[in-house]
């Protein structure tokens, strides 16, 4: 199980953890930004790296390799890191409200930037842009003098990179248009039936971000 997945179901059965605990609110937080970016990263290396070894020029071919894709790998995971840890730095519980971010700036970064591009519409664009190039590209490849099985190798795995382009951005929207929401909308406990109707949107889009990963 996920740790989404055990703040979701915690907050159903209230015994929301991050809720009372400012150390696991952060923790979670960082855990959570660094997985959730780190994992939208590579849907798009894996579409950029499809572009790539698909193109008809063969010094872009020869240019996302194996080791530049390592190495962007192990660029990202320390960045994304340290921003989820940043990240975690400006939440604060709040007696009625939870785990929440308490500055004003940086609710603003998330509201209009966090949320709708970094985990929203840059992977979004990215991730599809280049899936679809890649397979355009493959639509030509019976052009091209390589192998037949090749070819049918490069089919198989660019179909593959574009459905789960497609489950990607489909399954991470209603997450990411809920989180943009619930920036500027606090669910008050008190408030029995709006708390209870904001836990079940966040389980519902929750499970739906969740769905992509198996």
């Amino acid at each position: 199980m996920s740790l989404s997945q055990f703040g979701y179901l915690s907050t159903v059965y209230q015994s929301d953890l991050p809720a009372t605990s400012l150390i696991w609110c952060r923790i979670r937080t960082t855990v959570l930004g660094t997985t959730i970016l780190t994992s939208y990263s590579m849907v798009c290396l894996a579409a950029i790296d499809q572009f790539f070894s698909t193109s008809y020029q063969v010094y872009l071919r020869q240019l996302f390799t194996f080791k530049l894709a390592r190495c962007l790998v192990f660029l990202l995971i320390p960045i994304w890191f340290l921003h989820s840890l940043l990240f975690a730095f400006f939440y604060s519980i709040h007696p009625s409200a939870g785990c929440i971010i308490w500055n004003v700036i940086w609710i603003r970064y998330t509201t209009f930037f966090f949320y709708p591009f970094l985990l929203g519409f840059l992977p979004i664009i990215f991730a599809s842009s280049f899936s679809l190039l890649a397979y355009q590209n493959v639509r030509r490849i019976v052009r091209r003098q390589i192998p037949i099985e090749r070819r049918r190798f490069d089919r198989q795995i660019t179909a593959m990179v574009l459905v789960r382009v497609v489950f990607f951005v489909c399954l991470i929207l209603p997450h990411c248009c809920y989180r943009i929401y619930l920036i500027n909308t606090y669910f008050i406990q008190t408030n029995s039936l709006q708390y209870a109707i904001g836990q079940l949107i966040q389980v519902l889009a929750g499970s739906l971000t969740n769905a992509q990963y198996g």
